[in-house]
C-alpha cells in the first residue's frame, strides 16, 4: 500500500515554483515520511489556483509507477479566500533539466533511449485513460532517488473523449517552443502533441539546448514562426544514429495523424534495440534550410492533410510575409491587413483576429496599446503574433524575456476570442 494523504504535517523550505504557485518539501508530523505540498492562494492569484485545482482533478485515479503519485488535497476558504495544498510524492532525485546540468549539458544516446522508454511507458499509461499531459519537458521528468523516472506538473493537462481530439475554441498551455503546429495554430489539441513534446525533449537530452535553437541561443519568435507555419523539422542531433534520427522524424510528423503513437514508439528500433534497415528508413529530413512560407490548402490552414506545393493561396501571406521579414531583418512586419488563405470567415479572415485569438490594435513605433483590458495579475491578452513581435521589437511589457518563452505560468495562456 502507497503512503497516505498527511492528516498532521509540517512545511519545510520552499523547492521550487511553478505555474501552480509555490512547491515546498514537507514532512508528516507522524510518521516522519518526506512528500511535496504545491501551493496556491486564490486571493493572490486566480489562474493559479485553478492550474492547482486542475492537476489534482486530472491525477484522481492515476495509479501508475511512471506518474508522481498524488497522496491528497486540501482545499478550504478562509475568510472568504480559497486556499489550496496538492499533496505529492517526493521526488529526491530532481528534474531531468537538472540531470543535464549536473552531467555534461547532454547524455549519451544508449541513456537517452532509457529514460525515452520510461517517458513513453508514462505518456502511454496517460493516453490510454485519455489524458493528454499537455507540458512534457525536461523540467517536469522527475527523478527518484535511485534513478527511477516519472512524469510529473499537471497543471496543463486535458482530459479528452475517447477517440477524440479537442478542435478549436481550446485555451493553450505550455511551454511555446515544445508546442506542436497544430496546437500553436489552435487547430485542435491531442495526444500526438504529446508526441511531438517528447521529440523536442529527446533533441534537448541529446544537445543540452531546446529543439529549434539548431545549437546557437534560441530566437523565439522565429522558432515559433518555424514551427506553426513552416514544414521545417528542427535540427537533429548531429551524431544520434540512424535509428534515434528516425525515431524523431515519427515524433515531428507535423500531420498529427500521421505522427507516432507510443505503443508504436515503443515499438521503434531506437528503443526496441534492434537496427533499423533501408527499407524502413524514411526519407531524409530537411535541416537548416530556413524559414518557409506556409503552403495554405483550399481548405485553409486548418486542413489535417498534407500541404503540397502548388496549392498556395496568395490571399493568405501579407502578415506571414511580414513577419518573416522582421525574424530576418529584410523589412518590416505589416500588421494591417490579413487575408483569409483559402476560406472566408469572419474569425480568421479579419485584420486584428490572426489564430482566432484576441488582437489588441498595436503600433510598431508606439509603445501605448488600444482596445486592451488588463487581465489576470495585470498582463494583457494578446495574441501569438503580437507577443513575438513585441517581444523581438521591444514592446513587450509585464513579462521577462526568458520567463515567457521558457516556462508555462497560467498567464502565458492564449485565450479564444470568447474568454476562458
Amino acid at each position: 500500500m502507497g503512503p497516505k494523504k498527511p492528516i498532521s504535517w509540517v512545511r519545510g523550505k520552499p523547492i521550487g515554483s511553478g505555474s501552480f504557485g509555490i512547491v515546498s518539501l514537507a514532512m508528516d508530523k507522524s510518521t516522519g515520511e518526506l512528500f511535496v505540498v504545491k501551493s496556491a492562494d486564490e486571493s493572490l492569484s486566480k489562474p493559479s489556483f485553478e492550474v492547482l485545482q486542475n492537476e489534482s482533478h486530472i491525477l484522481l485515479g492515476i495509479d501508475s509507477p511512471h506518474i508522481v503519485r498524488r497522496l491528497g488535497d486540501d482545499f478550504s476558504e478562509i475568510d472568504g479566500s480559497k486556499r489550496g495544498n496538492l499533496f505529492m510524492e517526493y521526488m529526491a532525485g530532481g528534474n531531468l533539466a537538472e540531470i543535464l546540468g549536473n552531467f555534461g549539458g547532454s547524455l549519451a544516446e544508449p541513456v537517452i533511449r532509457s529514460y525515452t522508454r520510461e517517458i513513453l511507458k508514462g505518456l502511454s499509461y496517460l493516453h490510454e485513460n485519455q489524458i493528454v499531459h499537455g507540458d512534457l519537458k525536461c523540467k517536469n521528468v522527475l527523478f527518484g532517488p535511485c534513478g527511477k523516472i516519472k512524469l510529473g506538473d499537471f497543471g496543463c493537462a486535458k482530459k479528452i473523449n475517447k477517440g477524440k481530439t479537442i478542435e478549436r475554441g481550446f485555451t493553450v498551455e505550455g511551454t511555446p517552443l515544445f508546442m506542436a503546429p497544430e496546437v500553436l495554430r489552435r487547430e485542435e489539441l491531442g495526444f500526438g502533441c504529446d508526441i511531438w513534446a517528447l521529440g523536442c525533449t529527446v533533441i534537448e537530452m541529446a544537445t543540452g539546448k531546446p529543439a529549434w535553437s539548431g545549437g546557437h541561443e534560441v530566437d523565439p519568435m522565429a522558432a515559433i514562426y518555424r514551427i506553426a507555419f513552416s514544414r521545417d523539422f528542427p535540427e537533429f542531433p548531429a551524431r544520434f544514429s540512424r535509428e534515434g534520427r528516425d525515431f524523431l522524424r515519427r515524433c515531428f510528423e507535423r500531420d498529427p495523424r500521421e505522427r507516432w503513437g507510443c505503443e508504436q514508439l515503443l515499438a521503434h528500433p531506437f528503443l526496441s534495440g534492434r537496427e533499423i534497415g533501408d527499407a524502413e528508413f524514411g526519407s531524409p529530413m530537411r535541416w537548416g534550410e530556413g524559414l518557409e512560407l506556409p503552403i495554405f490548402r483550399g481548405e485553409g490552414v486548418g486542413s489535417p492533410r498534407r500541404q503540397e506545393e502548388g496549392d498556395l493561396q496568395p490571399n493568405g501571406l501579407p502578415i506571414l510575409e511580414g513577419v518573416r521579414r522582421k525574424i530576418d531583418g529584410s523589412g518590416s512586419a505589416n500588421l494591417n491587413g490579413f487575408g483569409s488563405p483559402g476560406r472566408k470567415t469572419e474569425s480568421f479572415g479579419s485584420p486584428t483576429s490572426i489564430l482566432d485569438v484576441d488582437f489588441c490594435k498595436w503600433n510598431e513605433n508606439d509603445d501605448d496599446e488600444e482596445g486592451c483590458t488588463d487581465k489576470d495579475e495585470g498582463y494583457r491578452d494578446m495574441d501569438l503574433l503580437r507577443r513575438m513581435l513585441a517581444l523581438r521589437t521591444g514592446h513587450m511589457k509585464g513579462v521577462e524575456n526568458d520567463e515567457f518563452f521558457n516556462s508555462s505560468p497560467r498567464w502565458l495562456m492564449v485565450r479564444s476570442n470568447g474568454g476562458s
